[in-house]
């Protein structure tokens, strides 16, 4: 016996009066479109420099730190007012060329600077005269 009798169907030979099945129905056709080509973008531009405040903002320390020394009858507070004298006066100019934006704290330490060399001097002076 065969397999397919055990089962109790026989297969049944194709019928020649059938109709012929419809034809499959066609591959799809797929569109894949082709897009341009572009170039990359350049990147973007750095920003521009931010304001350079460093001396205005040194001019007005050292001038205060100058201020503060310059009670003291030696070379410490007329060091510092120089240098907040050198400071403030590259600050004001780089405020004055628009690099900067504390043109008000360089100038402060400017004058604190000159205030700082001048008492010092007095300082110095009256110390060392009283001998």
């Amino acid at each position: 016996m065969s397999d397919s009798s055990a089962a109790g169907q026989e297969s049944e030979p194709p019928n020649p009066d059938a109709p012929a099945a419809p034809p499959p129905p066609p591959a799809p056709m797929y569109y894949i479109p082709v897009y341009p080509v572009y170039p990359a973008a350049p990147p973007p531009a750095p920003p521009p420099p931010g304001p350079e405040n460093g001396m205005g903002v040194a001019a007005l320390a050292i001038g205060i730190s100058g201020l503060a020394l310059s009670w003291v009858p030696c070379c410490v507070g007329f060091v510092a007012g120089a240098l907040a004298v050198i400071f403030g006066s590259i600050g004001t100019a780089k405020a004055d060329q628009g690099l900067a934006t504390n043109r008000s704290s360089a100038h402060a330490g400017l004058v604190t600077g000159v205030i700082a060399v001048v008492l010092n001097v007095i300082v110095t002076v009256v110390a060392y005269s009283s001998d």
